[in-house]
Formats: structure tokens, sequence, C-alpha cells
């Protein structure tokens, strides 16, 4: 990943590191592949954290979306996201939301989900 997608998402390695630390069952990697190769990865979260988005105790929060350069601009992040709802229900039965951050100094991020139909809520966060 470029530093400049650095300041917006954590890296796979970070995240990781930061799931094996907290060691709490609550954050689930997920890795996209693309013919059989890693093109990307996210963590799907049932922690506390999301509360800072809602209040639905039954969310799940997306979180540290990222995609290998060699990847990007071929339309996977975009079908990975379309694919999320319905491996949260597969995966996840009790869960009945889905939420995320997205920094609005990261437009490709933000189009990129408002184009898989995550809606804008209009919240912020400092």
């Amino acid at each position: 990943m470029s530093e400049t997608q650095l300041q917006f998402t954590a890296s796979p390695e970070a995240a990781l590191a930061k799931i094996k630390e907290r060691n709490d069952g609550q954050k689930f990697p997920i890795c996209v592949y693309e013919d059989e190769e890693i093109a990307g990865f996210f963590v799907l979260d049932t922690s506390d954290d999301k509360k800072e988005l809602t209040e639905n105790s039954q969310a799940i929060l997306l979180r540290s979306l990222s995609l290998n350069p060699a990847f990007q601009g071929k339309g996977i992040a975009k079908e990975a996201m379309l694919l999320v709802p319905e491996f949260v229900k597969m995966n996840f039965p009790t869960c009945n939301e889905i939420v995320l951050a997205v920094n609005f100094e990261n437009p490709i991020a933000y189009q990129l989900y408002v184009k898989t139909n995550f809606a804008d809520e209009g919240k912020t966060m400092n």
C-alpha cells in the first residue's frame, strides 16, 4: 500500500497484529481473492467499537479495507463490497446492519461505498 493509502486505513499486517493483541474473538479478518490470489483484505468487527457509528447492538463494523495495488482499478473492491451483505448474512445471522466510516479526504473510498449501496448517514466523527 502507498503512504497515501496508509493514512486512511490500517495495513493488513497492522490490523492482524491488533486482532492478535486484543484476542477478544470479536474481529474477523477477511481476505478478498481474485484468481486464487489474495487481492484485498478487510475486518468485520462485532466489538463495541461500532458504538461510535450506531446504537444497534446487532450491527457489524466493516473496517481496514485495503486492496493490493496490483489489483486496484479492476473493480475487485466494488465486487467485494457488493458481496459483503450476503456474506455477513450467511456468517453473522444475527447481524442486521453493516456500518463503516470513511475519511472525507478519501473520495475514492467514499465513492466505492456509495456505489455499493452503503448509505451516507451524515454522521461525522472527531
